[in-house]
């Protein structure tokens, strides 16, 4: 009989699970990773700590020959955990959940809670009803809806997917938020949502603070909460964090964060997204109900996410966590080349500086001390994979993007 796992990271080329990995094995627990990247290295497995590490088939190109072979896998090692970082994966093990949960623990939600926390639209609702405040949108279904919106949305306005990865499989990637300077530009960017098999929000734009409150609420309670500012996200208007911060939690966006999460019945690991409005209120974005890219800075601030998620899923005692550092500041380089390409293709946008504005934010924000991704002294090789990989891709261009590389309505 093999010997049995803490933890199956899924996604490991993600910058969460690289996380994951390293947290769950430096807290005395063993550790697998796996990634569904056919034919290309991933960067946790180059990590020091993996005792298994191993590829899936694409979970795109057939998600049922994707959960034969983790199936194939967890009967081979064994797990306490199966614990998923990316939208994909999320979405293949809610539909796969029973045949799953008969061979491991998921670190998963109720589905009920998913249903809402993975819909933006049905997210924003559930906010209202516990009294959070929300940006002004409209769903958009029907070119009916489309001309209503422009009609009742200011111009400039940001258009989000109401799925991040849509049930129809129609599209490649993780689907992300588009900047809409003119009606045009916003009827071509809804109908490129549509088109990939889910409703479209069409949304104010925000310009204030960005504000993740991570929580961890389980068991009728509140074990940990950190507050991480964004300063630089990979697109203009979202995406991943490419510079941020942590900071002690703010009382009304931190109040919000679990008031929502207890409304929703949303147990485990979340990310609540806020931004704030002109007059410094906390307008809920979204919330990711799985280990997101910025749950480094949380782990490095003292509040070890991954392994209340291993505490939790396998029903062991969980360790509440009161306090965290701050000052704790991260950075994606790869992310920071993205946002000031970005910024090209948003030019004109309110809070959004012309690209040369945009190349001197990032120099000078590399004279201030920070950490960065991936980069480890006492595991070093994710970071030189992480920067083998961006320059393969830069010298070779490939048609399918990375995992944690998001689609813009292309």
């Amino acid at each position: 009989m093999p010997e049995q796992l803490a933890a199956l990271v899924l996604d490991g080329n993600l910058r969460a699970a690289v996380v994951a990995v390293r947290c769950l094995a430096r807290s005395g627990r063993s550790v697998g990773v796996l990634d569904s990247r056919p034919g290309r290295p991933f960067v946790g497995a180059a990590s020091r700590y993996p005792v298994v590490r191993g590829g899936l088939p694409d979970l795109e190109a057939d998600e049922a020959e994707h959960v034969r072979a983790l199936l194939d896998l967890l009967d081979a090692h064994p797990a306490e955990m199966l614990l998923p970082v990316g939208d994909g994966s999320v979405a293949v093990m809610r539909r796969y959940r029973d045949t799953l949960a008969s061979r491991t623990a998921l670190a998963l939600g109720s589905e009920e809670a998913l249903a809402v926390a993975t819909d933006k639209h049905a997210t924003l609702a559930a906010a209202r009803n516990a009294g959070l405040a929300v940006p002004l949108s409209r769903t958009v279904s029907t070119e009916a809806d489309l001309e209503d919106a422009i009609r009742s949305i200011a111009l400039p306005a940001v258009v989000k997917p109401a799925t991040s990865w849509p049930a129809s499989g129609a599209h490649t990637g993780r689907l992300t938020c588009i900047p809409a300077r003119d009606a045009g530009e916003l009827r071509t960017a809804v109908r490129s949502v549509l088109a990939k098999g889910t409703a479209a929000l069409v949304q104010q734009w925000v310009t204030g603070r960005r504000e993740a409150v991570h929580v961890f609420h389980a068991r009728g309670r509140l074990w940990a909460a950190v507050c991480v500012v964004t300063h630089r996200t990979a697109s203009v208007v979202s995406g991943n964090s490419t510079d941020r911060v942590t900071v002690p939690l703010p009382p009304d966006s931190a109040a919000a964060a679990t008031r929502l999460v207890e409304h929703l019945g949303l147990e485990g690991y979340a990310e609540v997204e806020f931004r704030r409005d002109h007059d410094g209120r906390p307008l809920l974005m979204e919330v990711n109900p799985r280990l997101s890219a910025s749950v480094e800075a949380a782990t490095r601030a003292g509040v070890p996410f991954p392994v209340l998620q291993h505490q939790w899923a396998t029903g062991a005692s969980l360790q509440a966590h009161e306090g965290y550092r701050t000052g704790v500041r991260l950075r994606w380089l790869g992310g920071e080349l993205r946002w000031v390409r970005d910024t090209t293709r948003a030019r004109g946008c309110p809070g959004v500086p012309t690209p040369l504005r945009a190349v001197g934010t990032v120099v000078a924000a590399t004279v201030r001390p920070a950490a960065y991704d991936y980069l480890d002294l006492r595991d070093p090789w994710p970071a030189v994979r992480a920067v083998g990989n961006l320059l393969t891709r830069r010298k070779t261009p490939d048609t399918t993007p990375d995992r944690d590389e998001e689609v813009v309505g292309t």
